[in-house]
């Protein structure tokens, strides 16, 4: 069956203009259902967080006299109620009835009405004050702080109103570098009382990676218990910063860049060395023991000893070397893997199936392989081996580079590209024994899910546009 996986939240923000409000903006999120029921959600579920993204947007980013109020439901509103509520079969402005329906059909309802505009969306959720719980819990969900001043204004609001606290799951962190003192102080005033925090998306802190130092200083002596993942920038991790994280006792995801040792001779501890070469002072899969996701460069591997609980795995610059650590270090336990294949200069189509003995990760339900690399020339014959794949792999998502690169020596026209990645999809989909979904990632930002339908024996191929939950940078983690 699919594995389910999460859609990135389409972030609207808070600290963007200074309104006075009670409430922050929110990054809304997403959710695509889990066929197989077996797997985690991405940070929220439908019924909360398709809501109010777009207006908290809107509430922050333009001056209001006064806080924008939800009118109660039998207060007038005008010549739009029709939209929104019930008539009896001679229509009375004396006496309306609402609409009752329930709250996620007004959550698809407000959906769309977000792709119209932000005012759109505010002027709909200002119809009825039944709806005001929904909308304070999807303002209130996963907040982005975006600069010192928006992280400060929400400190202020928890601290007025601590039963919104217990709303909040998430935290987008976002801050110039050099600001990034204070932000972590004002970060620092607010998370001790978000007692549910589940996840913190460092997505917008340092450039290519959070360096260590600061690091540090953003997780150094706090203590938060329900904390789960850490997303967004990968990591540079020392024993300090280890040991600030073993106070998340129920931290199970994490992005790594590297390991940073400190020479024992150095009692500076502002300089810090990065040496490939020693046995790194801590072991991470064993000091993190609730660890089961973990995304890290290809040159991590040779520092990782332990296999913990590790069964979602992401790999950067990977090559058939270390494929074979992981099989042998990983090989019975991972569920969920993305690849991203370093081929730099290749011949060929560059098959997945080709490339790598899956089947050493028995396990394995989702696969996902993403190329980085130049096709530079053909092969006469490639047949596209799908014995390599494992008998529990469900999900199959590819990326190949050559589906976007128009600059090959033989200048296959798109129609043949198309035509050979569905010939490669189709093979899979009726010579493995367990896949049933097929996803490639096609220009122009689109992608496609392929799948065989119709009764064993009769079963016809069938493509569509994928939803992009499909190809999100986080679906791996999403799958346990």
């Amino acid at each position: 069956m699919a594995s389910q996986v999460g859609l990135k939240p389409t972030a609207t923000s808070f600290g963007e203009a200074c309104v006075e409000h009670d409430g922050p903006g929110v990054a809304t999120n997403s959710y695509t259902p889990d066929p197989t029921g077996e797997l985690h959600t991405r940070r929220a579920d439908l019924s909360s967080d398709l809501l109010l993204g777009p207006l908290a947007f809107y509430l922050f980013s333009f001056p209001h006299s006064a806080p924008l109020t939800i009118p109660e439901i039998d207060a007038p509103v005008g010549d739009n109620e029709s939209r929104f509520s019930a008539t009896t079969s001679q229509p009375s402005k004396e006496a309306r009835v609402p609409l009752q329906l329930p709250t996620e059909m007004w959550l698809e309802v407000f959906g769309f009405a977000a792709r119209a505009s932000q005012r759109t969306l505010a002027d709909t959720t200002a119809v009825s004050s039944f709806l005001h719980g929904a909308a304070e819990e999807a303002l209130y969900k996963f907040p982005e702080l975006l600069n010192i001043w928006g992280a400060r204004k929400f400190a202020s609001i928890i601290a007025d109103s601590p039963h919104r606290a217990r709303i909040v799951r998430g935290l987008h962190l976002c801050c110039p570098s050099k600001h990034t003192d204070d932000f972590i102080a004002a970060v620092h005033e607010v998370l001790p009382k978000l007692e549910r925090l589940h996840s913190l998306d460092l997505f917008g802190i340092g450039d290519e990676c959070v360096d260590e130092e600061t690091a540090f200083r953003l997780f150094q002596g706090l203590e938060l218990r329900s904390l789960r993942r850490i997303r967004g920038r990968p990591l540079c991790l020392s024993p300090r910063v280890i040991a600030a994280l073993r106070m998340f006792p129920q931290l199970e995801e994490i992005r790594m860049y590297s390991c940073t040792v400190f020479p024992e001779d150095n009692d500076d501890d502002d300089i810090l060395v990065t040496n490939r070469q020693e046995q790194p002072q801590f072991e991470i899969l064993r000091d993190l023991p609730s660890l089961c996701a973990l995304s890290c460069p290809a040159r991590i591997m040779a520092d990782i000893q332990v296999a913990g609980r590790l069964t979602a795995l992401c790999i950067t610059d990977a090559t058939r070397v270390v494929m074979n650590d992981v099989a042998r270090l990983f090989g019975m336990q991972l569920i969920s893997l993305r690849v991203e294949r370093r081929l730099r200069r290749y011949t060929g189509l560059a098959y997945p199936t080709n490339w790598f003995d899956w089947s050493k990760l028995p396990r394995l339900k989702f696969l996902d392989v993403r190329d980085s690399g130049r096709r530079c020339g053909d092969l006469e014959a490639q047949v596209i081996r799908t014995q390599t794949l494992p008998p529990s792999l469900q999900t199959l998502v590819w990326g190949p580079t050559w589906v976007l690169d128009c600059a090959l020596l033989d200048s296959r026209s798109e129609e043949w590209r198309r035509e050979t990645i569905k010939e490669f999809a189709e093979t899979v989909l009726r010579r493995s024994s367990g896949v049933k979904t097929v996803v490639y990632r096609w220009a122009r930002g689109k992608s496609y899910l392929c799948v065989l339908m119709g009764h064993k024996g009769q079963q016809q191929y069938r493509e569509l546009v994928a939803d992009p939950a499909w190809v999100d940078e986080d679906a791996w983690a999403n799958t346990r």
